[in-house]
């Protein structure tokens, strides 16, 4: 295996989860005063990030999936992955019981969507839009086209469901732990610290927030959580034509009409019988729950269509900022390892002082008793002349590692996990180095310059993807 050693340069570093993508984690009723009551419940045969076992690929779900090949969804993409298309539950995280007419809080990591703005072109702000579709008549092969067609008053498709609300991915309120401009600011704004533990945070998970329809009566309910995030034509140069991307989570919540089977206990207390160990301690919604929306609320609108095709594209989607309006995006890569010089600090008049910026991606393979990729973003404060060595000494094969003398973790109570499998974060702080599981199992790709540039000025960002044998040896 080769090294590149960045002992020349290194004098402060940090690791943070690269961009995954989301899925959902579990769902909270929401009480009338906005607080989180009762047991917590989750998706279908949903698999926890402790869970042995556990992948990324195992929890998200994409459509078009990457084995077809294709930009477009069609009318046979299945709306749900194979371990969700039966109204099943894993053993250990059951269903949540909500009444008629209750809120349920649908939670996820955002996974850098929201507090990296940069990570990728063509991507639509506030990190694109929610759908959550509801049906008391679940297919075993429900297709997301088919899905797609149903409206408000639930007169549209088949009729056998109906869009219960359109909201933007981003809550407002979410972040990932790091050092970005928005992750700061929410951190300060929306603290949400361990119990018992003054001074600490914890990454704050986002949430859709979905009334359930007050006509219903007791029995199971589907809940589709449908998330669209596609990228714009003539946005992204490798993608003239742009491409539909979606995710997908499918639930089902049990209607409970008995008050009494609605419990109203603190859902952060001891009374809490299925708190994940990797618990987001929030123990409120955002106070504007009830009032959520999206920037396109019409799923068709969001559609991408091909320029190429003469037909009306799709409204643009404008290249994020690094403000707290907009979000990010990730996606995989399948390009080379390649550097890409900075050209100053954005602001009119003038450059960046000090050492240059490069962003740098790296693309490993698993050795062979490796199982999981991980994801290691390394922010290396270095002089230009020395940045410009190591980029250039930076091979464009596998099997690549990236040493450094000085690691300072920052680490993300969720999602943090070691070489072996995912574990609580505390138990990881006295760690030199704490990777992060890319639960996308892909290659990442790191578009832009600009966020390292905006957050981190006169550093080094080295985005590697390595196997778990090779890291933490």
């Amino acid at each position: 295996m080769q090294t590149l050693s960045l002992s020349a340069i290194a004098t402060s570093l940090f690791v943070a989860q690269a961009c995954a993508h989301t899925w959902i984690e579990q769902l909270a009723v929401i009480s009338t005063n906005g607080s989180y009551v009762g047991n917590y419940g989750y998706p279908r045969n949903y698999l926890a990030r402790t869970d042995p076992g556990f992948s990324g690929d195992k929890a998200q779900y994409l459509l078009p999936t990457a084995e077809s090949g294709r930009t477009r969804i069609n009318s046979q993409d299945l709306l749900c992955r194979d371990s969700q298309r039966k109204q099943t539950q894993s053993e250990k995280w059951p269903r949540l019981n909500v009444a008629p007419g209750g809120y349920v809080a649908m939670k996820y990591a955002e996974n850098g969507h929201v507090s990296l703005p940069d990570n990728q072109i063509g991507k639509p702000e506030k990190g694109g839009t929610v759908f959550i579709y509801g049906t008391l008549e679940p297919k075993d092969d429900e297709k997301i086209m088919d899905v797609l067609k149903w409206t408000t008053d639930g007169s549209g498709g088949d009729k056998r469901g109906k869009l219960l609300t359109s909201q933007n991915y981003d809550d407002n309120r979410c972040y990932q732990i790091n050092s970005s401009p928005i992750s700061t600011k929410r951190q300060k704004e929306f603290p949400d610290p361990i119990p018992g533990q003054p001074g600490t945070n914890n990454e704050q998970y986002c949430e859709t927030d979905v009334q359930i329809p007050k006509d219903l009566t007791n029995g199971k309910y589907a809940l589709y959580w449908v998330w669209q995030w596609p990228t714009a034509p003539n946005m992204d140069p490798g993608l003239p034509d742009g491409k539909d991307e979606w995710y997908t989570t499918c639930s089902d919540v049990n209607v409970v009409s008995n008050a009494a089977k609605v419990k109203t206990f603190a859902a952060n207390s001891e009374q809490q019988q299925y708190k994940l160990e990797q618990q987001d301690p929030q123990s409120t919604a955002p106070g504007w729950f009830k009032e959520r929306t999206a920037l396109t609320t019409d799923v068709w609108k969001g559609m991408v269509v091909s320029t190429s095709s003469g037909s009306s594209p799709a409204p643009a989607a404008t290249t994020p900022s690094t403000s707290d309006a907009s979000t990010p995006s990730s996606v995989a890569s399948s390009a080379p390892l390649k550097s890409t010089p900075a050209a100053g600090n954005g602001e009119a008049g003038g450059d960046n002082a000090g050492p240059a910026t490069v962003t740098v991606t790296m693309t490993g393979s698993p050795a062979p008793a490796a199982t999981e990729y991980i994801t290691q973003i390394l922010t290396v404060t270095a002089g230009a002349e020395a940045t410009a060595a190591a980029a250039a000494a930076t091979p464009a094969s596998s099997n690549t590692t990236v040493a450094a003398p000085t690691l300072k973790s920052r680490i993300s109570s969720t999602g943090a996990c070691d070489a072996a499998a995912c574990v609580d974060a505390s138990q990881k702080a006295k760690a030199s180095m704490t990777p992060y599981v890319d639960h996308d199992g892909e290659e990442q790709k790191k578009s832009s310059a600009a966020a390292a540039r905006a957050a981190f000025p006169s550093t080094l960002v080295v985005l590697a993807v390595v196997a778990a044998a090779a890291v933490l040896v």
